[in-house]
């Protein structure tokens, strides 16, 4: 059996609002312990795919304790891939991307490339085999390589997939219908899992986004005789939340939270108005522009949240989607929120 850990877009060096340097530290404490898992649980590999740096103008100094870290783990084999933000047609640009200036051309950084146990994939060279594991680089693009020997082999993609491709994403099964066993995604930063690939998120969690995306760890994958995909979380890291404040549910929520959730308020029911004021706080922000909400808007806003849900729902039913649309609302008595609707279908259709 195969197991690795598999984790992106650390960013390390990026600007953190509220931890200002020390996010550095927290960064460094959680790739610890990432590795420290790895020795306890016997994983010989961890996959960082793309975006290992915020950018290649970090300084030598932060890059060489990194790296450190990785030399310390002697017994651990990590295989990293240079990400990017963009790709055009004149080529992948932003973050670490593997430019003509890359970090990963320093010469400092070059001779911790030389070590045995730590393995760079480039455009130039984007394979290697390590014991009978063999991995795959491919950058915005399914990776254009031959088929290594080796009883495993693991693809680390960094780019835009998805299973309902918007503009410039590729559908995920045109990465998975290849002869890969796992592919390693890297770019979005929140976990998303597919059939047998998934985006690990951001190691340690440093933007605000959604509460079902706002999460840190990475990802375990166990490959036998089929595959098994996992999310580790990290239950003490920071967590940063955007969220609409449309009911008194959502204002309990935010008065209880701990000292390491950090909400942003992107908008909330006109109702409320004068409520929010009373939690704003070092740990609780108004956005620049939050949406100001009459009731109706409400109404429209979960309306579309269903809508949202129900998508998948009705890609794993293969079902009609106004049909079970109409069932839901019928079957709810007016408790027209979007946890009811979530609590709902993972009682009703077990997701």
């Amino acid at each position: 059996m195969l197991k690795l850990y598999h984790t992106s877009d650390v960013h390390i060096g990026v600007q953190n609002r509220y931890f200002g340097d020390e996010f550095l530290d927290i960064q460094k404490k959680f790739l610890n312990i990432l590795f420290d898992d790895a020795v306890k649980e016997d994983v010989k590999y961890i996959v960082i795919a793309g975006d290992l740096f915020d950018s290649n103008f970090i300084p030598s100094k932060i890059a060489n304790e990194i790296f450190e870290i990785f030399l310390n783990y002697k017994e651990i084999n990590t295989i990293i891939i240079p990400g990017g933000g963009i790709r055009t047609s004149e080529g992948i640009s932003g973050h670490d991307a593997y430019v003509a200036r890359s970090i990963y051309r320093r010469p400092d950084i070059e001779i911790f490339l030389k070590e045995p146990n730590i393995h760079l994939l480039t455009p130039d060279n984007p394979t290697t085999k390590i014991d009978d594991v063999a991995f795959y680089a491919g950058f915005f693009d399914i990776p254009k390589v031959e088929k290594l020997d080796g009883m495993y082999h693991i693809a680390v993609v960094h780019g835009c997939f998805s299973d309902h491709p918007r503009e410039n994403e590729i559908s995920i099964s045109s990465l998975e219908d290849t002869f890969f066993d796992y592919i390693c995604l890297g770019h979005y930063h929140f976990y998303k899992k597919f059939h047998k690939s998934a985006y690990s998120g951001s190691l340690v969690q440093f933007e605000f986004l959604k509460a079902k995306d706002a999460t840190s760890g990475y990802v375990e994958v166990k490959i036998a005789d089929s595959i098994d995909i996992n999310y580790i979380f990290f239950d003490n890291a920071p967590r940063f939340l955007k969220m609409d404040i449309l009911n008194k549910e959502d204002l309990e929520f935010i008065k209880n939270i701990d000292n390491n959730t950090y909400i942003q308020i992107t908008g909330y029911s006109k109702e409320l108005e004068d409520k929010i004021s009373e939690f704003i706080s070092q740990n609780i922000v108004l956005s620049d522009y939050p949406v100001i909400y009459e009731r109706d808007e409400i109404y429209e806003l979960i309306e579309n949240s269903l809508d949202e849900i129900l998508f998948k729902l009705c890609n794993e039913l293969n079902s009609n989607i106004d049909e079970i649309r109409e069932f839901i609302l019928n079957n709810l008595n007016g408790n027209l929120t979007k946890p009811a609707i979530e609590e709902y279908l993972q009682t009703r259709f077990d997701i």
